[in-house]
């Protein structure tokens, strides 16, 4: 910078001019905080011109707003009326006493200096000096905006790198929105689906909204707004629109009937005290779909303008990521859903009822498609034959394993429906699993005309008989667990039961559940059946609750699987 580009009358001045024009380009590095900078411009400007009354007052959708001042004296009433002549878009001429120097920000004028000399008046040196200054200063506030920009966009790419959950990287785009644009009523993003009302009409659901003057959760979340033909063809064009409350009507920018659109984004209308005045509406359109909106919304009319728009448009491909991590994640919900009916449709009831037993279970599965298995049948001599067993893993190879021991234990076509065949069975029908793969289980077949309990006991952890006088027998192991790695053989057992006998099973989860204190452990279950005088659904609460209690209530690590049959 010359002297002569500044026409400064002295190299002393034409110094400090430079210093102040130094310090404010040199905070661009240093602060975020426009307002910071803007404080040091008021001031620097105080001290360049001694005895000049400066003021800054920033423009924008909200109306003029004093923010900082240098009076040694009040202003007069003649001068609040100019300026707000000036505010008003009546720009009054420059004079040698008052001088106004737009700053601009965001693409547009965003404050004013204003400046007063009432003694010896301001020369074409000093507004040549003001309006230096007031450039510096909008081209600081226009790095500031692309820094924050860029962080913010740069937080963003992190969390989706990091494959943040769907709704979580939603709240990560309307927070960043806000830190950049200032909106100060709300940011929403609404799906799209256009089968939920029919051919003739679709339907925005509310996915994710952030209120800023609550500072609470939405209540509006899962919301449907019906949209007609009007505002389809609005979203299908892509274009990011904004629009202004005008009245009781909306306008948009373009000159474009926005009425249905605005009518139907315009939800929060029930609240009064703080109406949207302002919306700025990014349709999110992949190969002519639409998959939802981006709705940002502010409570004074002209918030937003060609700044914001562009702002918005760069945070569509990640807003495009959200969406699609959303309906591949609702699949698998779906996915899973249909295939956990269909487990369950797997089951027997969870109470079986004979002459001579009684039969109850619970199965408490870790995640949505469980490992654990319990089937039960009664044959028309009164045998009860029933199964419990933990498959490795859980998901959809979990639940395909337990189908397939579901089929081993009903196909009796070999005519032997005996514990041994049934685990022999299950054991040729899983070998072309993968080797990694493996299942424990226990079945055991009850007859009740000669009392006895005969089981086979393929790596499960011990279950446990336990007869009216007290006395406890448990029902080891007889074999290796089921693998598809390797073959094996099992030993069959029998068990006097007199009546009123409890026979008591239970998959690993129970006895490794962890808690402060350790795992749960065989000797405490035991102890606890042994001691316990409850029977069927009770005995089985009894225990689930004494291993909540365990854990403190703490989240579950495994599928909870607990049977119990009484011989009456």
């Amino acid at each position: 910078m010359t002297q002569e580009s500044l026409s400064v009358e002295s190299p002393d001045r034409e110094l400090t001019v430079l210093r102040l024009l130094s310090r404010i380009g040199a905070l661009q590095d240093e602060v975020h905080d426009f307002e910071k900078i803007l404080k040091v411009v008021v001031r620097g400007l105080g001290e360049l011109f001694e005895g000049t009354d400066v003021r800054l007052v920033m423009l924008g959708s909200r109306g003029a707003r004093e923010t900082r001042r240098w009076f040694p004296s009040p202003p007069d009433e003649g001068e609040n009326r100019t300026l707000e002549e000036y505010l008003a878009g009546i720009h009054p001429a420059t004079s040698a006493e008052r001088l106004y120097v737009p700053v601009a920000r965001r693409g547009r004028r965003w404050g004013v200096l204003v400046m007063r000399d009432p003694g010896a008046g301001l020369r074409s040196a000093d507004v040549k000096v003001v309006k230096k200054v007031a450039k510096t200063t909008s081209r600081v506030g226009a790095r500031i905006d692309r820094l924050r920009y860029l962080e913010v966009r740069s937080k963003i790419d992190r969390k989706v790198i990091r494959r943040l959950s769907p709704k979580d990287l939603f709240y990560q785009i309307l927070h960043g929105l806000e830190t950049l644009t200032e909106y100060d009523h709300s940011a929403a993003f609404l799906t799209y689906d256009e089968n939920v009302l029919g051919d003739a009409a679709a339907a925005l659901e509310i996915v994710a909204e952030r209120l800023v003057w609550t500072k609470g959760r939405s209540r509006r979340i899962g919301q449907e707004l019906a949209i007609g033909t009007a505002a389809r063809s609005l979203l299908r064009s892509g274009a990011v629109m904004g629009f202004d409350r005008d009245g009781e009507t909306w306008k948009d920018w373009e000159g474009r009937d926005v009425t249905e659109l605005a009518a139907a984004l315009d939800y929060n209308r029930s609240d009064e005290d703080r109406r949207e005045q302002a919306i700025l509406c990014a349709p999110l359109v992949s190969e002519d779909t639409v998959l939802g909106v981006l709705k940002i919304a502010a409570t004074h009319p002209g918030t937003f303008g060609a700044w914001e728009t562009e702002l918005v448009k760069g945070f569509l491909p990640h807003t495009a990521v959200a969406v699609e991590n959303l309906r591949v994640l609702e699949g698998m919900r779906l996915r899973l859903a249909k295939a956990r009916d269909f487990q369950q449709s797997l089951l027997p009831a969870t109470e079986t009822r004979t002459d001579r037993a009684s039969l109850a279970f619970v199965i408490k599965p870790w995640d949505e498609l469980g490992g654990d298995f319990v089937d039960v049948h009664v044959d028309a001599t009164g045998d009860v034959t029933f199964l419990i067993a933990d498959v490795s893993g859980h998901g959809a190879e979990a639940a395909m394993l337990t189908a397939v021991v579901k089929s081993a234990f009903h196909d009796q076509q070999g005519g032997n429906p005996s514990p041994r065949s049934v685990i022999r069975r299950i054991s040729r029908r899983i070998r072309y699993f993968e080797a990694s793969l493996f299942i424990t289980a226990i079945c055991a077949r009850y007859r009740p005309a000669s009392g006895t309990l005969e089981y086979v006991n393929a790596g499960h952890p011990s279950g446990l008989v336990v007869t009216p006088q007290g006395r406890a027998i448990e029902i080891t192991q007889t074999g290796l667990l089921l693998s598809p790695a390797f073959d094996s053989t099992w030993n069959v057992r029998q068990i006097r039961v007199p009546a009123g006998s409890r026979v008591f099973l239970h998959t690993d989860g129970i006895t490794e559940a962890e808690g402060s204190a350790g795992e749960f452990g065989e000797e405490r279950l035991r102890g606890m059946v042994r001691a316990s005088t409850a029977c069927g659904t009770e005995l089985l609460e009894e225990v689930l609750t004494a291993v909540e209690r365990h854990t403190d209530l703490g989240p579950q690590q495994d599928d909870l699987t607990l049977l119990t049959m009484r011989v009456e």
